[in-house]
């Protein structure tokens, strides 16, 4: 009986370290939020083309704010090209020769593109080329751009006149936008 007994105890013993060991191997996908990294980047573009920075900023992770500053220059253009399509299109429905809708190609890209979850909080989403790679990092339960990552060159300042050119960019797009319209 006493050799039963030992060795129930080893056994639950064995049991327990080995259920220990399975949570712990287990542990860090838990840190990977449960939505889709798809449907993360897919809103996030969205809301980029749509000229949403707030929204595009706050769920982007950034080193410095140097890379926040850039980014949301990034994503006025990004909104001023759009609006550019949008104000051919609603002028010229017919025109083959508009192109394609920034954001849709922006989509189309995603939308085939290969997700990797990499534990314990990464996610890569890597389109066909010649689109670069998102890297998503996983905070609070929430995917974010790591746009550190995602950008290459991010670490390298941007001088204040190279963040007035993209301003200029920016305002050009607008504008031109607003001109086609008036056609």
């Amino acid at each position: 009986m006493p050799t039963l007994r030992r060795t129930a105890l080893l056994l639950s013993l064995t049991l327990a370290a080995c259920s220990q060991s399975h949570r712990t191997l287990t542990n860090p996908r838990a840190k990977l939020p449960t939505h889709n990294p798809r449907t993360f980047l897919t809103s996030l573009l969205t809301d980029s083309y749509h000229g949403k920075s707030s929204a595009v900023l706050d769920r982007t992770a950034f080193q410095n704010d140097n890379q926040r500053e850039v980014f949301k220059r990034l994503i006025a253009i990004a909104a001023g090209m759009q609006a550019v399509h949008d104000a051919l299109f609603a002028v010229f429905p017919k025109d083959p020769h508009i192109g394609p809708d920034p954001l849709d190609a922006a989509l189309d890209s995603v939308n085939t593109a290969v997700i990797r979850l990499e534990p314990p909080d990464t996610a890569r989403i890597v389109p066909p080329p010649p689109g670069a790679p998102f890297t998503l990092i996983a905070q609070n339960h929430h995917w974010k751009l790591d746009y550190a990552r995602t950008q290459p060159g991010a670490s390298q300042p941007v001088p204040r006149d190279a963040l007035r050119s993209l301003d200029d960019a920016a305002k050009n797009l607008l504008q031109l936008a607003a001109a086609i319209r008036k056609h």
